[in-house]
């Protein structure tokens, strides 16, 4: 059986070098591409303000997320940096199950994981809950 992409997913609330590891494991062995996919999306709380206090808070859970989709591409570019043109990153600002779904569409495997908290935020956790 061979494979030609290996997607893996990464979460922003758990260690992701495990399954950097096997997804980087498995692209080599069957000379594949690899593909590394993240989203959250900010959710302002529902006990909320208005006005320019509220968008500064929006602005500021807003860049939060980005820079965590941020140091989740520099973590895989870091593991996959011998792949060369062979891996890909893929985030968004969206919500992650939507996202996430949406690009396994080109995957011939999927690398996930990890133990998901009790009551997972629907919006800033990883669709691994779903497999």
């Amino acid at each position: 059986m061979t494979y030609a992409t290996v997607t893996v997913s990464l979460a922003l609330d758990q260690p992701n070098e495990a399954r950097l590891q096997v997804a980087s494991e498995f692209a080599e062995r069957f000379e594949a591409s690899i593909v590394g996919i993240a989203a959250a999306q900010f959710a302002p709380p529902i006990y909320f303000t208005d006005g320019a206090e509220a968008q500064s808070l929006i602005d500021q859970g807003e860049a939060s997320v980005k820079r965590r989709l941020a140091d989740l591409e520099a973590q895989f570019r870091a593991a996959t940096r011998a792949r060369g043109g062979h891996a890909q990153w893929r985030s968004a600002m969206d919500f992650p199950t939507r996202f996430v779904l949406a690009q396994l569409r080109c995957a011939d495997i999927v690398v996930s994981g990890g133990h998901s908290r009790p009551f997972p935020m629907p919006f800033c956790s990883q669709a691994r809950r779903i497999w």
